[in-house]
């Protein structure tokens, strides 16, 4: 790690292994989670055309869903939550009866000492991500940050962590990776952050105990589920 350009040690100050691989977790145990919720044979409102659509809706929520339980339970170290409007109505929207701030669709962004995080889902790894003005505002401050390669002598150096978007999918093969989108005129601009989260294994952690510590985050999200599920129960 030491030939690494600075803003990549911090990256990976915040982004280390062992959170990566649980990265991978919660990724996995949202997806499988949508795939049951929105299976036809259990629930009729999903044989529409629609069904893919409404799946990525419910697949936006169980992500953040995810990341945050992921946060609680300690498995995501060093790492905070918190959720951010996508939008905020301006005065001319609000006196139009716009949803009052705070009140709209919210996104979760992961806190880390060096770096904010947001998920967001693609088709395809070379998708560019939609835009949003939470997205949109993320660009404009990694352009202006000194640690980036894309800021500029001319740039006033902005303080500020550095932006990161873990895009995922599994259209054709699952996939999630970090990304530093620096550029706001071309959204295709991105720095890269090491390989495929999905592909890594606890492994390629040999001698930090990766696979038990894996075995131990998988247990503790079983249980989770498992009182959730059980206090629904009790409440119907």
């Amino acid at each position: 790690m030491k030939n690494n350009p600075s803003y990549l040690t911090k990256i990976q100050a915040d982004w280390d292994i062992t959170n990566l691989l649980h990265l991978q977790l919660l990724l996995r145990y949202a997806y499988t989670d949508v795939k049951e919720v929105t299976r036809p044979d259990k629930n009729p409102v999903f044989s529409t055309p629609n069904r893919s659509f409404l799946a990525g809706m419910i697949r936006f929520g169980a992500v953040d869903y995810y990341l945050e339980r992921g946060c609680a339970m300690g498995l995501l170290n060093g790492i905070t939550p918190v959720w951010r409007d996508l939008k905020e109505p301006d005065a001319n929207d609000e006196a139009k009866g716009a949803t009052p701030r705070g009140q709209g669709v919210r996104a979760l962004e992961l806190l880390g000492k060096h770096t904010s995080l947001i998920s967001h889902h693609l088709q395809v790894p070379e998708d560019p991500p939609r835009g949003s003005k939470l997205r949109d505002d993320m660009r404009v401050r990694n352009e202006q940050n000194p640690l980036l390669p894309a800021f500029a002598d001319n740039q006033t150096p902005v303080i500020a962590p550095i932006h990161l978007t873990l895009v995922h999918g599994n259209k054709s093969a699952e996939f999630a990776f970090l990304r530093v989108y620096d550029n706001f005129q071309h959204a295709n601009n991105f720095l890269p952050v090491g390989e495929n989260i999905m592909q890594i294994t606890p492994l390629s952690t040999a001698g930090t105990g990766g696979a038990e510590e894996i075995a131990e985050a998988e247990i503790k999200l079983k249980k989770h589920l498992k009182e959730f599920r059980q206090q629904q129960q009790g409440e119907m």
